[in-house]
């Protein structure tokens, strides 16, 4: 799927709700922030995953996954 789907759909089954379209629009553009930090090197994708054949694309998800659970919202819903 494209990257909005699938943040939709992350945002969704972490949050247990529908994002919002600023919400979704921050979260778009952090994961394409993310990728281009891998691409370009400043990350590497197994430092990010903690293995040696990290993609940048899984490694960006994955950073965008931590983001989603580290916001307040995730952490009171535990």
């Amino acid at each position: 799927g494209n990257v909005r789907e699938m943040a939709s759909d992350l945002f969704l089954r972490i949050l247990t709700r529908r994002a919002e379209e600023r919400e979704l629009e921050w979260l778009v553009s952090y994961f394409s922030q993310q990728k281009r930090r891998l691409e370009r090197g400043e990350l590497t994708a197994n430092e990010v995953l903690g293995e040696d054949d990290g993609h940048p694309v899984t490694a960006a998800w994955a950073m965008v996954v931590r983001a989603l659970y580290n916001l307040d919202e995730a952490v009171t819903k535990g």
